[in-house]
């Protein structure tokens, strides 16, 4: 049946939620958040009102890839402000109903329990959902669905859910809390989501620290980086890929928990890697309606989008309906200019690389301002989904500049709400296909899907024999190891694994696999047996792989042992492949408190006395790792391997360098280091009679080490901060800079700067209240990297709200800057308040005091 397509305007009540706006409101009548004011929109750009279109006028707007065609799979009343979609064993999909965000341009009455999962069946085949029924409502903002043994995986802040119908009217009547710590109520746009199933039997998020295993009973959780904004997708090898707002593509090329097992080693190579570089966009209409639209460069001459800027739902084709050529491309949404990207994905030395299919022209682009694609799938039928809000209102509050406040009043874009379509994309001549009937399959059937062309077929059989625990059908998943395609090899490894039925001889014949990626995860599974002398036989073996995924993946798992024979073979893989980034980093990130023997351990090798561009670099991380650690022990008997270093004497040099670099020895103010105790033979390094390069480092270096024979620093400024204005901050900083900057501080590459131990925080307060206030644009280097920023004014309302950040910052992780007052904070407000642009680095190296 066909449901009435009308729009309609929702009238919401409002209730105690409204509370929590009242200080944006109070904000935004006073002018922007942190007191900026942005400049009114050029005549030229100032548009009607958009009107709302039906659906089926909708699609005459659209102009779409030459070959395809789009058509609406769902729409209102049938589904209301849709974010995400999933579809369960069976073929129907499941849809999260964001209906309380941002129901005014002010977010009133945004924690009205108005959120709902819903249920959509497509009876006839024909790709249009014709029935739906409501699986659970009275939610406050929804943010992810996931059907999982019988049931479903749901993100409701602050809990992530598992929820069943027990009596079969369609309706959850079970509700189970699994995990709390989920954010998403004050700040919509920068809290976990996805719950996407890998290809390694985990639920990864993105924007979330923890991954999880479900096994209908239990919940195994362990803790990796919250990376990613909104969406996550993978590929069909497993990599996992996601986008924050400005940054179309970025992927994890090895397991994301090897980046959080060690705290002095940020930053993982092959972690978090950027694999999108061309960020131009090509909307079909004037989009002046950004946030940050008054920027220059941000908008072109005609007044769109040059860049993304909303960059999120991202999704990896696997599926078994589009042409080849687009096998394996990557699909980014950006609401903002109205418009779904593709990039043709290729493989440069082992790693992926993302490149526009089109010049000056989009995969998916619109004429209508209300298009806002948030989300993508691949369904059953491989076609590709796309999740339409359809709203005129995309910021959330907290971010939302005058700029684009004014133009949502202006020209009506806050109403209606309660709106939302899914399109659904094929090639021209697709017919349909029967809808799946997985759930009640046998598992002999299942096993024989994990060679089926579409990867939701794939991921599902593999999905359904792991939740049944299908340890029968082990034979048969073996005999899939010999399959002739390396992606149904794959899911058969990693079913076994999943069922509980893999073998150490399983493994062992995975290493010599002919495909260097079956190779990599036979490595990664081999963990399990890391320390069994079989198996480091057989990773030794792999010592001179030259596939880079696989001595990259060595290196990782290898971390994960704690046999001296593993940290034997580590050694070896280091001294091998000094030369690779990849393999340096993978190794440090093992090494967590155990840098220092291992670095003995690995310069006693005669290999690492002859000087090497590759070998310079391994100590150079091991030692930053160690320095970073800020353990008096371990920087004590670093500099005692420097002394001790007279005949591989580039090794004294490196670590002194590395030394001189953490403490800033060359800056106006550099820092002092402690030492637990003095350094085996620093005296007699630092006598005048030496000449060489390094010991005049070491003479530089001497008055600014303290340990406890010698005369001590003074207290670090962070001794006697006020306690309460501390932990304030600390949950300002959570709420709000965490997510780009990281719990840690140490920032993310491309994203987000550190902040520890850097100029920019460390220098003159003025210039981060001034970052905060009005924010910052430009490049800038902070610690060797260089970023090119378009930071906005962060959403902390008051001056002691603003001053307890900005202590927290200065005096945590190591930082031991003066606090920051209120009075500071009110000064440089009242002397800014007339600015109406972002700060620039070089404006703000003025600023000294």
């Amino acid at each position: 049946m066909r449901r009435d397509t009308r729009c309609r305007r929702r009238v919401r009540i409002a209730s105690a939620g409204a509370l929590l706006a009242l200080a944006s409101i109070a904000a935004a009548q006073q002018g922007d958040v942190a007191g900026e004011e942005q400049p009114p929109l050029p005549p030229e750009l100032q548009l009607p009102p958009a009107p709302v279109l039906t659906p089926d006028e909708a699609l005459a707007g659209f102009r779409i890839e030459e070959g395809f065609r789009i058509e609406v799979a769902a729409a209102e009343p049938l589904v209301e402000d849709p974010v995400a979609i999933a579809f369960d064993a069976d073929g129907r999909m499941w849809v999260v109903e964001m209906r309380g965000y941002m129901p005014d341009v002010d977010g009133r009455a945004e924690l009205n329990p108005v959120g709902r999962i819903v249920v959509l069946t497509d009876r006839d085949g024909d790709g249009r959902m014709d029935t739906g029924r409501v699986f659970m409502d009275r939610l406050v903002l929804p943010r992810a669905v996931l059907p999982v043994h019988d049931g479903a995986l749901v993100i409701v802040p602050p809990d992530l859910l598992y929820c069943r119908d027990t009596s079969g009217d369609g309706r959850a009547d079970s509700r189970m809390r699994l995990e709390e710590g989920f954010g998403g109520r004050d700040s919509p746009e920068h809290a976990g989501n996805g719950l996407l199933p890998g290809l390694d039997n985990w639920i990864h998020c993105s924007q979330h620290p923890v991954r999880f295993r479900y096994d209908g009973h239990l919940l195994h959780r362990q803790a990796t980086p919250g990376h990613g904004q909104w969406g996550i997708t993978r590929d069909d090898v497993g990599r996992i890929y996601y986008t924050t707002n400005a940054d179309p593509l970025r992927a994890d090329l090895f397991g994301l928990q090897y980046a959080s097992r060690n705290p002095a080693h940020p930053n993982v190579v092959g972690i978090n890697e950027r694999i999108a570089h061309d960020f131009r966009v090509w909307p079909i209409r004037p989009t002046p309606g950004v946030n940050r639209g008054y920027r220059e460069a941000v908008l072109t001459p005609e007044g769109k989008l040059a860049e993304f800027t909303s960059a999120c739902g991202p999704v990896i084709y696997r599926g078994q309906t589009f042409p080849a050529t687009h096998d394996g491309n990557a699909f980014v949404c950006e609401p903002a200019a109205h418009l779904v990207k593709r990039y043709v994905m290729r493989e440069h030395e082992g790693r992926p690389v993302a490149e526009p299919a089109y010049e000056r022209r989009e995969f998916l682009a619109s004429t209508d301002e209300r298009f806002r694609p948030v989300n993508l799938r691949v369904g059953p039928d491989g076609a590709l989904y796309v999740v339409d809000m359809y709203r005129g209102i995309l910021q959330h509050r907290i971010f939302m500049t005058t700029f684009l406040r004014k133009q949502v009043i202006a020209r009506g874009l806050d109403t209606p709400v309660g709106l939302g379509r899914i399109y659904r994309i094929v090639p021209e001549d697709t017919e349909p296909i029967e809808p799946p009937r997985l759930a009640g399959a046998a598992d002999e059937d299942l096993v024989d899907l994990l060679a089926h062309p579409g990867g939701w077929w794939r991921d599902t059989a593999q999905r359904l024999l792991v939740e049944r625990g299908a340890r029968d059908a082990a034979p048969r998943l073996r005999r899939l190891l010999e399959a002739p395609d390396p992606v149904t090899r794959l899911h058969a490894l990693w079913t076994l694994e999943g069922v509980g039925a893999l073998t150490t001889p399983d493994v062992l014949a995975a290493l010599d696999d002919p495909d260097p990626v079956v190779r990599a995860n036979a490595v990664r599974l081999a963990e399990r047996w890391i320390d069994d002398e079989r198996v480091l036989e057989a990773l030794a073996a792999r010592l001179d792989d030259d596939a880079p995924g696989v001595r990259g993946q060595l290196a990782f798992s290898l971390g994960e042992a704690r046999s001296g024979g593993a940290r034997a073979l580590m050694r070896r893989v280091l001294t091998r492949w000094a030369d690779d980034r990849q393999v340096r980093s993978a190794v440090v990130s093992g090494l967590a408190g155990r840098e220092l023997p291992f670095l003995r351990g690995l310069l006693l090798d005669e290999a690492w006395r002859d000087d090497d561009p590759g070998r310079r670099v391994a100590v150079a991380v091991i030692a930053d790792s160690i320095l970073r650690s800020d353990s008096p022990q371990a920087i004590a008997g670093l500099l005692d391997i420097a002394v001790a270093a007279r005949q591989a004497r580039w090794q004294r040099e490196v670590i002194l360098d590395r030394v001189a670099a953490v403490i800033q020895l060359d800056s106006d103010n550099p820092r002092r280091l402690r030492l637990a105790r003095a350094p085996r033979g620093w005296e007699q390094l630092v006598q005048p009679a030496g000449k060489e390069p390094a010991v005049e480092i070491a003479r530089r270096l001497d008055g600014h080490l303290d340990w406890l024979d010698r005369l001590s620093a003074p207290p670090a400024a962070g001794t006697s901060i006020d306690k309460a204005l501390f932990e304030r901050g600390r949950r300002l900083y959570g709420l709000y800079c965490s997510t780009c900057h990281q719990v840690s501080g140490r920032g993310q590459p491309g994203v987000a700067p550190p902040l520890v131990r850097t100029e920019m925080t460390l220098g003159s307060p003025q210039r981060l209240m001034r970052i905060v206030m009005n924010g910052m644009t430009g490049p800038v280097e902070v610690n060797g990297q260089r970023f090119d920023l378009l930071m906005p004014p962060a959403p902390i309302y008051g001056d002691e709200a603003m001053a307890a950040v900005l202590t927290y910052v200065r005096q945590s992780w190591g930082n031991d800057a003066e606090p920051v007052t209120a009075e500071q904070v009110h000064g440089v407000r009242e002397a800014t308040r007339s600015r109406r642009r972002p700060w620039t680095w070089a404006e703000l190296s003025e600023f000294q005091d």
